[in-house]
């Protein structure tokens, strides 16, 4: 049945209402021979005025199964997504199935896409007759109003990077509201009793529900130990290795040890998240030579009291004259580490040793003069926070630049 459904589809004499309807048919019979054989009339058309409706049939019945392969073409063919999206083919109610089984992170992408080639200002308004164009609109805002329905913080982040795409649309800033609201009342854990009487002794106690918010504890706490590096015992001298008249940083490794020490003594020896047991290691099967990979775990003491099960961070750290300081925030933390390997909160960490203390005999020291090109401490954090904030689409990325200097 299927090579005799394929054969008939591709006769240049078919008509276009038969091809979709045959089309449609072989997908609900069979989606996986029906996607087959959608893909290759995608590629040999048997008319040019059937790839729109092939496409759009595909999106309609398949998006979600074929995600990977339609995005492709989605996303690079300006002119036949446009025309797919307003065939007669494309199925508002079979499309919002599709949708329904889609990703945040997809969500969020399609989204985009349909905004870029259908911008809401250009929607017409209904007078009396519904055109294809105000069914692209409906489309087009039902993956927001998905996203904003999930309930989850990693559709809230998703929202949250359109919105800073698109600063101008209130909108989606008011979409990101209300999906936050949910957010919250979804993933609400009453505390226990224990836990409210440690919050209110001590200030700096909190809980972790999730990933996110552990990286954002793991944050302040970085943050903290920069405030005490370069205060009034300079304890950044640790990071260093000082000898009469040749001082220069200790390796990766190194400088990744001290902070591993630092968060392990500050999250679970001083108790700063209740509730959970937190861990402080190297990352499971990290790269030969120096293991700069941390992995900080925090797991419920008690699984039947959480929810969130065990939320864990990746910290990659590097030296400022690592070569790769600009492009392993994407090819190591983003595509190595975190893509695919069921972590989703990933912190790149940076040590900046450029000074006048450090030995300039040091090969290290022309490497970061090179890398940096003239950068302050603070361009670079600038920079890495904008390409953090690029790479956190399907994960979360964010960085930090610890000052390490010798003053």
């Amino acid at each position: 049945m299927a090579a005799a459904a394929e054969e008939v589809l591709q006769e240049s004499e078919i008509s276009n209402e038969g091809f979709r309807d045959l089309l449609r048919r072989m997908l609900a019979r069979d989606p996986t021979s029906g996607v087959s054989l959608g893909m290759r009339l995608l590629a040999q058309p048997p008319r040019p005025d059937l790839e729109p409706a092939t496409l759009s049939v595909l999106m309609s019945h398949a998006f979600a199964d074929a995600w990977h392969s339609l995005w492709l073409i989605f996303a690079s063919n300006k002119a036949l997504a446009q025309a797919a999206m307003l065939d007669p083919s494309m199925s508002e109610q079979a499309f919002y199935a599709q949708m329904q089984r889609l990703t945040p992170g997809q969500l969020g992408l399609a989204y985009e896409r349909l905004q870029e080639l259908f911008p809401a200002s250009t929607d017409p308004p209904i007078s009396g007759f519904v055109l294809p164009r105000h069914t692209v609109a409906r489309i087009r805002d039902s993956f927001l109003i998905l996203l904003s329905r999930l309930g989850t913080f990693e559709a809230c982040r998703v929202i949250e990077r359109l919105s800073d795409s698109d600063p101008s649309s209130l909108q989606l800033k008011f979409t990101l509201v209300e999906a936050r609201k949910l957010a919250r009342a979804v993933t609400w854990e009453t505390p226990s009793v224990e836990a409210l009487a440690l919050m209110f002794a001590d200030r700096d106690k909190r809980l972790v529900r999730d990933a996110h918010e552990l990286g954002e504890i793991i944050q302040e706490t970085l943050s903290a130990l920069q405030a005490r590096l370069q205060g009034v015992n300079k304890p950044v001298s640790q990071y260093w290795d000082e000898r009469t008249g040749d001082q220069r940083p200790k390796t990766e490794g190194r400088m990744a040890d001290n902070v591993r020490d630092h968060l392990d003594l500050v999250l679970r020896q001083h108790g700063t998240i209740v509730n959970r047991e937190v861990e402080v290691r190297n990352l499971p099967g990290s790269g030969v030579g120096e293991r700069t990979d941390l992995l900080v775990s925090a797991a419920s003491r008690d699984d039947r009291a959480s929810a969130g099960g065990v939320a864990e961070v990746v910290i990659e750290c590097k030296g400022c004259w690592n070569t790769g300081l600009f492009t392993d925030i994407e090819t190591q933390l983003r595509d190595r580490y975190l893509i695919g390997t069921g972590y989703k909160t990933g912190i790149y960490l940076v040590g900046w040793f450029l000074c006048a203390a450090w030995n300039p005999q040091d090969p290290r020291f022309a490497a970061a003069t090179r890398v940096l090109g003239g950068m302050s401490v603070g361009d670079l954090r600038t920079t890495l926070a904008l390409q953090a904030q690029a790479l956190s689409k399907e994960v979360d990325v964010s960085t930090c630049v610890l000052d390490l200097t010798l003053n």
